[in-house]
């Protein structure tokens, strides 16, 4: 059976489970500044969103006029990603997914290549602290690309790399992320929410159940 020459992980939600600590740091920072307690439905809203385009939204939603405040919109931002890195510095905060770091190593031990299309820009710095940046050909910078759904950040790896999308794999777990993926042309693998990721190519209830053998069987059937 024909194996794919690349495969493009996200990495919040896919590699490790950031969702949680996300919205934790928006939810301080938006009570700090605003006394406001955000809504429990952002923890998934925001998943693959850059954190500039989440105060945007949030400052929407919430009908604040950032030109009416006496706080600027970077300084919310990057006091909202310094409590973020706060809570990463204790390891035991952040919850590694073991089915995926099992996927990267058997992908990378068939010769497979890997890359990483996050909207964040810690996760570089988060591979590294796991000790996964050796598995990567290649790190997309986010501030290079379009935003998801927008396609762009899936297609740099391949451009880069010189490979046929036809050739190509994405995992993701946002509905942003599926769209860009498939955007893309290449085999979307989609992770969590059956309705939320129906038009993923596979889908997997979650990341333990992520299945090798079942993968290239689709990919082989598409």
């Amino acid at each position: 059976m024909k194996l794919p020459k690349l495969v493009i992980f996200d990495f919040d939600g896919v590699i490790a489970d950031t969702a949680p600590i996300h919205f934790k740091a928006w939810y301080k920072v938006f009570f700090d500044y605003f006394g406001i307690e955000i809504d429990e439905i952002y923890l998934d809203k925001f998943r693959g969103i850059k954190r500039e385009k989440c105060l945007e939204i949030l400052l929407k939603d919430y009908k604040i006029d950032i030109d009416k405040i006496k706080f600027s919109f970077n300084e919310i931002v990057n006091k909202k990603n310094y409590i973020y890195l706060e809570t990463l510095s204790d390891k035991n905060a952040l919850r590694v997914f073991q089915g995926t770091i099992n996927l990267i190593k058997k992908l990378y031990n068939k010769n497979i290549k890997l890359a990483l299309a996050s909207a964040s820009k810690n996760s570089e710095r988060m591979l590294d602290t796991l000790k996964l940046t050796k598995y990567f050909s290649y790190i997309t910078n986010p501030d290079e690309v379009a935003p998801k759904p927008d396609p762009e950040i899936f297609i740099k790896p391949y451009e880069v790399l010189k490979i046929d999308p036809k050739d190509c794999w994405g995992v993701e777990d946002s509905q942003a992320g599926i769209t860009s993926i498939n955007k893309a042309n290449i085999f979307s693998i989609g992770i969590g929410d059956r309705q939320l990721l129906a038009k993923a190519n596979i889908i997997f209830n979650n990341l333990d159940e992520i299945d090798i053998n079942k993968i290239i069987q689709a990919y082989n059937l598409k």
